[in-house]
């Protein structure tokens, strides 16, 4: 019985640490961020290197990357465009020209 539980307890151990690891796998990047230049930019992560930028009512599928803090946001219908925006806190993404750009985590 006691051999019984100890397994048990080992198997338990190894589907949390697995599902742990699942999830390191990812980017990380999900959520939805508003600001712009007019405060009236929406980015929404979708997770796996999918967003979506909406503005003034017209919305774009862009692409993404993680590169620590940063995140390399590009537009595949304009190849060669990269806007990079770096995370200033949990909640904070700032970058594009000069640092204008401030994009803050909708609750």
């Amino acid at each position: 019985m006691r051999k019984e539980n100890t397994m048990n307890t080992l198997k338990l151990a190894l589907v949390v640490l697995l599902s742990m690891l699942l999830s390191a796998c990812g980017d990380g990047m999900t959520g939805t961020y508003t600001g712009g230049l007019a405060e009236d930019q929406v980015l929404t992560f979708h997770g796996n290197g999918k967003a979506t930028q909406e503005t003034a009512g017209m919305e774009v599928q862009l692409e993404y990357e993680v590169d620590g803090d940063k995140i390399k946001l590009h537009n595949p219908d304009l190849p060669g465009t990269t806007l990079v925006l770096t995370r200033k806190d949990a909640d904070t993404l700032t970058g594009g020209p000069m640092g204008v750009l401030e994009f803050k985590r909708k609750q």
